[in-house]
């Protein structure tokens, strides 16, 4: 599952037709669009199909029309379809406030092939978005949002005329498929769970601030019991911002509002423990439903919030003991 998108060979012609070749393979022709635009990507493919259609091409024929058609090279983009693997990109930030000029350093590294190849640096488009607080708590765009193009292993990119120290909203609507590597308090993740204004990271922050309850509650479970497990009030709170926010698509609030499944729970974990995994992600759900009854009673259908049995345990108050009712 890490090799190239366009691997140089294969044992069987099946070995072609996997996962990477088709998910990653859409990711890289997304870039594109990030790259350049939504104008300069349409160009591109004005080009393309001009060039070749009816005919038989390659992923380097794609990437020519492209690059001659907004005179961008496109030359170490290759890269995304020789190189296996997934990269990883570091960011630390430092803010001056006399010089109003925000300092961000991005890192990337990758593993290398079986081959024992070392990596080369992707061309990698970061979108930054930059968040502050407003007199409500809700969030604003305290700069203009940029696409940052990383191709060294470690750079530097200065963004002046920045009244103050940013929230950062990193890696916006997905902008290159790299894992990223940047430390946040539960406070910051809350916020942007709660305000962000890019859909893909409100969603991105909510399922990190899921895992750290979670498995905070795994550890407690098994070193106190599962009577001394809790939830940070920021993570009740943010969950409350996106629930009740009328502004908001239906279902991004559904998605977004979707604990981490036990697998992808699971992967984070040295030795899996499904009882205290388990016990772990129910007390946190519950733990959320109960702190919210009200607000869940005003959102769900009314005959959901009616249904008279407890499979919604959490909404509805126990029955009186002479009631009677399935159960």
């Amino acid at each position: 599952m890490r090799h190239a998108i366009r691997p140089e060979s294969y044992i069987a012609m099946d070995n072609f037709y996997t996962a990477t070749v088709y998910r990653k393979g859409a990711e890289v022709i997304r870039m594109y669009h990030t790259l350049l635009g939504a104008d300069g990507f349409r160009k591109g493919m004005d080009l393309y199909f001009e060039r070749h259609d009816g005919q038989a091409v390659t992923c380097d024929d794609f990437r020519a029309a492209m690059a001659d058609a907004n005179k961008f090279d496109l030359t170490q983009f290759e890269r995304w379809y020789t190189q296996c693997g997934t990269p990883s990109v570091t960011c630390t930030k430092s803010y001056s406030a006399a010089d109003k000029a925000l300092s961000l350093t991005l890192e990337q590294t990758c593993a290398p092939s079986p081959s024992g190849e070392e990596a080369l640096p992707f061309l990698i488009p970061i979108r930054v978005g930059f968040l502050a607080k407003d007199a409500n708590g809700k969030a604003r765009e305290v700069h203009k949002e940029q696409v940052l193009h990383l191709t060294e292993a470690k750079q530097t990119f200065v963004i002046k005329d920045m009244d103050a120290d940013p929230v950062l909203s990193l890696l916006r609507n997905f902008s290159a498929p790299v894992k990223l590597e940047y430390q946040r308090s539960d406070d910051e993740l809350a916020f942007l769970m709660g305000n962000d204004t890019d859909s893909f990271n409100r969603w991105e922050a909510g399922q990190q601030l899921f895992s750290r309850a979670i498995h905070a509650n795994v550890k407690l479970f098994q070193t106190k019991g599962e009577a001394a497990m809790t939830v940070h009030p920021a993570l009740v709170a943010a969950f409350k911002s996106t629930l009740v926010d009328t502004s908001l698509d239906k279902s991004l609030c559904a998605y977004a509002l979707q604990t981490p499944t036990l697998s992808t729970l699971a992967e984070d974990m040295e030795t899996v423990d499904p009882d205290a995994l388990v016990a772990a992600r129910t007390f946190t759900r519950k733990h959320i439903v109960e702190q919210l009854r009200a607000e869940f009673l005003k959102v769900l259908p009314r005959g959901l919030a009616a249904c008279p049995c407890r499979v919604h345990c959490c909404l509805r108050p126990p029955p009186p003991a002479s009631a009677s009712g399935h159960v």
